[in-house]
């Protein structure tokens, strides 16, 4: 409901169809997201107010593809399309400034491209770039990189008790674990189900702690509670003409929300 009407007033207000990309809750009545040809936006949905591209100290167009909500400090995490840069955004009165800025080339020669930010309960963001796995513990400004020994990872979750789930590209299900100053990772099982070429581009865990993954070629997958056996969810007609934002569970439903249509099952 939220994210028709903030359509309807980017519609009624900048004169196009609003192409919303990842819309996420800041904390209080304010929802960050990323419109088309603007760049980042705030909405508030008690004033109904918009600013976009407004981000203190920061030139250009913010292409942000990647958001994810901080848990432990205010804000949000974010990254542009195709760069090795994080962020940590945070606003006062409508206006962004940068918290906390992380550039990957000053820790490692080659970083590749952001692909995925998820903060855990203790506070460490996981970052999923191009060519590796890295962690920026909680409260440091350190960078700890997985070793060359573990599988490239494609997606990460977390489940209902904050254990960090990953799913590898070369399509295994691990759990991954900080301590010590180092990334591990346990093998839990292989996806049988998916052709040569077809990689996991959405993860999630619902509430009974099975996984949900969405494929590059749209098809829609669940495991039981042990991740063991995977079940194909009749969804796929849904999002075939729809490119996939983001996949999410609550208490009681898996959300798919794409740039055409919000899905609830």
């Amino acid at each position: 409901g939220s994210e028709m009407g903030i359509r309807v007033r980017r519609n009624q207000r900048l004169g196009w169809g609003a192409n919303l990309l990842n819309p996420g809750k800041g904390g209080g009545d304010i929802i960050w997201m990323c419109q088309d040809r603007y760049g980042l936006c705030l909405d508030d949905l008690l004033s109904v107010k918009m600013t976009y591209n407004d981000v203190y100290n920061y030139s250009g167009t913010r292409e942000t593809l990647i958001m994810e909500k901080a848990l432990v400090q205010k804000g949000v995490w974010a990254s542009d399309r195709n760069t090795s840069r994080v962020m940590r955004l945070n606003q006062q009165n409508m206006k962004i400034y940068i918290e906390e800025d992380i550039y990957l080339n000053t820790f490692l020669s080659t970083p590749g491209s952001v692909e995925q930010l998820l903060e855990d309960r203790q506070g460490n963001l996981w970052i999923i770039t191009s060519t590796t796995l890295l962690l920026k513990p909680a409260n440091t400004q350190k960078l700890i990189v997985a070793t060359d020994d573990m599988p490239r990872m494609s997606r990460l979750t977390v489940d209902g008790n904050g254990k960090v789930w990953g799913v590898s590209a070369d399509k295994t299900i691990c759990t991954l674990n900080y301590a010590a100053n180092t990334i591990t990772c346990e093998q839990k099982t292989h996806i049988p189900n998916l052709s040569g070429q077809e990689m996991i581009s959405h993860v999630c865990m619902d509430k009974e702690a099975c996984l949900w993954m969405i494929t590059s070629l749209g098809r829609i997958y669940k495991s039981d509670k042990e991740k063991q056996t995977f079940e194909s969810m009749p969804l796929e007609n849904n999002i075939e003409d729809c490119s996939v934002l983001s996949l999410l569970a609550d208490e009681n439903s898996v959300w798919i929300s794409t740039n055409k249509r919000i899905i609830q099952y």
